[in-house]
């Protein structure tokens, strides 16, 4: 199965109406197709059309009121990508409506340092993840990813270190349906002069530092993640509710 096929179909739909409102087929201002249409265009389901929709909606393409339909309201996304978290479904949109451009996927055996940031024994073998993570339509970087698995045995793991097939393979390893609890953790931090180069702003700038780690049935660790985020490009929002 081609990469593209293994993209989730409601992603599929999204680069689609993406594609059609750079292109101008979708003006600003224009109403975009209901659910019920897109999903006889698309020969998609309603949820499918919904996730599609409300993808375009967190990157700001587009504004949805009830009774009045779905509007274009920018070809762009802004640079900076906001993130309203309630769920882990929530949390795991941040996935979907930006990319991770791939950097490099390496072997790597865990140093005690290494061991003690991850929670794996010293010596473990991982594989590690470097990228770049843009909104989906372009733009300045926003996040310096880099992602620690314990090594998966079989296909999974070729998969994570097959440079062409690693940000499919590393989707599907954190698909809800495997996820059983994710830990997160916010910090502020100076940026570092590699992780500064590449998102191009200077050495020492302040940034936010996400440590994700996400776990699977029996409390198996299946992926310790760090991003930083440069000020100014990313804006994180928790709601709660009785």
């Amino acid at each position: 199965m081609s990469a593209l096929h293994r993209k989730p179909r409601y992603l599929r739909l999204a680069d689609r109406l993406i594609a059609g409102i750079r292109s101008g087929e979708f003006a600003v201002g224009d109403l975009l197709p209901t659910e019920l249409e897109l999903c006889r265009e698309f020969g998609v389901s309603r949820h499918t059309a919904r996730e599609g929709l409300r993808l375009l909606e967190q990157m700001g393409l587009i504004e949805r009121r009830r009774g009045a339909g779905t509007r274009v309201i920018a070809r762009h996304s802004p640079v900076q990508y906001r993130q309203t978290v309630q769920s882990i479904d929530d949390l795991l949109q941040y996935g979907a409506a930006t990319r991770l451009e791939l950097i490099d996927t390496v072997l790597e055996s865990a140093d005690p340092l290494l061991a003690g940031r991850v929670g794996v024994e010293s010596g473990s073998v991982l594989i590690r993840l470097r990228g770049l993570r843009r909104p989906r339509d372009g733009g300045l970087p926003i996040a310096y990813t880099e992602v620690w698995i314990p090594r998966p045995r079989g296909r999974l793991g070729d998969r994570l270190l097959d440079p062409t097939d690693a940000i499919y393979a590393l989707m599907d390893l954190l698909n809800l349906r495997h996820l059983v609890r994710v830990e997160q953790l916010i910090e502020a931090e100076s940026l570092s002069s590699d992780r500064a180069q590449a998102l191009g702003v200077e050495p020492g700038s302040p940034a936010l530092r996400f440590t994700r780690r996400y776990f699977g049935q029996g409390e198996r660790l299946l992926a310790h993640a760090e991003s930083s985020h440069p000020a100014g490009r990313f804006s994180y929002r928790t709601v709660l509710s009785r």
